[in-house]
């Protein structure tokens, strides 16, 4: 695994935006590096900081990715406070532990791998609303049996209609509907 390095500039900052509809994105300049939805990111993002720095480990069915964020200092408060504050933030959404030293840090992300390849299982067969809900919506790991990877749509199509859909300005609150309905169908399944 390589590391990439973007470092802030006048011209391309670092940004690290936690929108009123719950994004979490991270720009660099104009280009977004990361974006999360965190409405149930509890289930598949995970985070240990240290001092200045935070690593945020981030697992959908059999993918995993890693990003740090190194926090700069201000004319107002350190590297440090800025991190704690963010962590403050962040952990009201998904699990973020403190850590003292690089050890514990290696042993948190074994152990989340051990979890996570613990509760990641295979469907076979006919899968039902519910548990395609939870594998979409990233509340379970799974993955799909092989049918589901299929699409019958030509790809000029997809991007033809991608396109129209990311122009529409209605878009966005509809994915936002499609997200909520999908939490909605997980949370009925609990309850029966």
């Amino acid at each position: 695994m390589e590391w990439k390095y973007y470092e802030a500039t006048d011209e391309n900052p670092l940004t690290l935006t936690l929108t009123e509809s719950q994004q979490f994105v991270i720009s660099y300049g104009n280009k977004i590096m990361e974006s999360h939805y965190l409405v149930g990111s509890h289930t598949w993002l995970r985070g240990v900081c240290k001092g200045d720095s935070m690593m945020i480990l981030c697992k959908i069915q059999n993918e995993s990715r890693k990003f740090r964020l190194k926090f700069s200092s201000t004319e107002l408060c350190s590297g440090t406070q800025q991190c704690a504050s963010c962590t403050a933030t962040l952990r009201k959404y998904f699990p973020l532990k403190a850590e003292g030293d690089l050890e514990a840090v290696m042993a948190f992300e074994e152990c989340i791998a051990k979890e996570d390849m613990d509760e990641a299982r295979s469907l076979v067969g006919e899968v039902s609303v519910a548990d395609m809900a939870k594998a979409l919506s990233g509340e379970m790991f799974a993955s799909l049996p092989l049918s589901y990877h299929h699409s019958n749509m030509p790809q000029e199509e997809l991007s033809t209609i991608l396109r129209l859909c990311l122009s529409d300005s209605s878009f966005p609150a509809f994915v936002g509907e499609v997200e909520a309905e999908l939490k909605n169908i997980v949370q009925n399944n609990k309850h029966s």
